[in-house]
């Protein structure tokens, strides 16, 4: 009995470990880039036994995916429980999805529409629509938008921004990321005239 508990803990641990790989790899080169091969060499097993946890690299790919959402959701949840100003909330949000996200957000989707055929792409994006739009969103409950703004498209438009950040955020450091992210955020509530 004990000698299968532990096969079933070692079983666990590999497919954790090939989920940590995997996302650092997948989230470094995208989907295209990457292959099964690599994926096992990075985690010191054979391919056979990759297969055994996984049958497939869009499979290994989607459980990424689910996984970097989960934590996103959790975190961008904690901040909308926060009684915060818009703002301060915004900006928190930004930084969640600067710091626990390791791509550009619309690379993501791209690979996604890719590599899955109808029914799972609309499964993650249903899960991409839940975790970012709906999030940013509820940030806006409360709050008066002006005429014709629909929340929806404002949380889009502050998506598409924030995914332009991926791309600078290499050359700035945490304080300038602070002030990049609060000059942002202003013209995105207050727009530049």
């Amino acid at each position: 009995m004990k000698q299968e508990g532990t096969r079933k803990e070692a079983a666990e641990n590999t497919r954790r470990k090939i989920l940590a790989v995997s996302t650092n790899l997948f989230m470094e080169k995208g989907y295209e880039q990457v292959a099964t091969r690599e994926i096992a060499q990075a985690c010191q097993i054979t391919q056979p036994n990759l297969y055994h946890h996984f049958t497939n690299k869009k499979e290994i790919y989607l459980a990424v995916l689910t996984s970097l959402t989960d934590k996103v959701a959790r975190a961008l949840k904690q901040v909308l429980l926060e009684n915060d100003p818009l703002k301060e909330k915004l900006k928190k949000m930004i930084m969640v999805l600067l710091e626990n996200h390791p791509t550009n957000l619309f690379s993501m989707l791209k690979d996604i529409s890719k590599l899955t055929d109808k029914e799972e792409w609309e499964e993650m994006y249903r899960l991409f629509h839940k975790t970012y739009i709906q999030s940013f969103i509820h940030a806006f409950e409360g709050e008066k938008l002006r005429t014709g703004v629909v929340k929806e498209e404002a949380a889009r438009f502050i998506l598409y921004n924030v995914s332009a950040l991926f791309d600078v955020q290499s050359t700035y450091n945490k304080k300038n990321d602070f002030a990049y992210i609060d000059q942002m955020i202003d013209f995105i509530l207050y727009g530049v005239c």
